[in-house]
């Protein structure tokens, strides 16, 4: 299959110039202290680089029906990887930012990237 000859134009390949974020994604595991109690410890799961776009108004409100407020959202646009599958409630990093996962979508069949939106944590 040839590339398609304008930027963004073949909605099935996403073009892998566009992933210039690095971001982290963390998770917070809960393990056991010599106290006998347990103690929530995050960790830090995966680092890699990811492309980043803008989430729609229409998007947002689709996402959100029912709520009054607007939180800032974002999609991230990662690599399928065998070893790795990123889950909701996982924590992204990028920067000095941190985002919550909401849903994450298969791009393509056969799946090669995968498309993840969030919301600001607070």
């Amino acid at each position: 299959m040839s590339l398609p000859s304008k930027p963004y134009d073949n909605k099935k390949h996403y073009d892998v110039g566009r992933m210039r974020q690095k971001i982290e994604f963390w998770q917070d595991v809960v393990t056991d202290n010599p106290s006998g109690g347990s103690v929530v410890v995050p960790t830090l799961l995966l680092s890699t680089w990811a492309g980043k776009e803008e989430v729609s108004l229409y998007t947002q409100g689709q996402f959100q029906a029912g709520q009054t407020q607007y939180n800032k959202m974002q999609y991230f646009v990662i690599r399928n990887r065998k070893n790795f599958f990123p889950v909701k409630d996982m924590t992204i990093v990028h920067g000095s930012d941190r985002y919550t996962i909401m849903d994450v979508k298969l791009l393509d069949d056969p799946c090669t990237f995968l498309k993840i939106i969030c919301q600001v944590a607070v």
